[in-house]
């Protein structure tokens, strides 16, 4: 999973719009950064610089990324 979420930061190439990504190790941090890069993908697909099929596979890796992010924030959140 780890790859799939460095191909979609290498590849999202509106990365130079408004947003933060933080460099930290807290799981809050880490799906706000995956909420930026859904962005991206969302303002590409908008501009017509990336395929919305592709767009879709990326996407999906990041839902199940967050998903598994939030559960395991909730899991040590109690």
């Amino acid at each position: 999973m780890r790859k799939a979420i460095s191909i979609i930061l290498i590849s999202c190439s509106s990365c130079a719009q408004s947003g933060y990504i933080y460099y930290k190790h807290s799981v809050k941090k880490c799906i706000h950064n995956l909420e930026q890069v859904e962005s991206w993908i969302h303002h590409d697909i908008e501009q017509g610089k990336v395929d919305p099929s592709i767009a879709e596979d990326y996407m999906i890796a990041i839902t199940h990324t967050k998903i598994s992010l939030m559960e395991k924030y909730k899991k040590y959140d109690k």
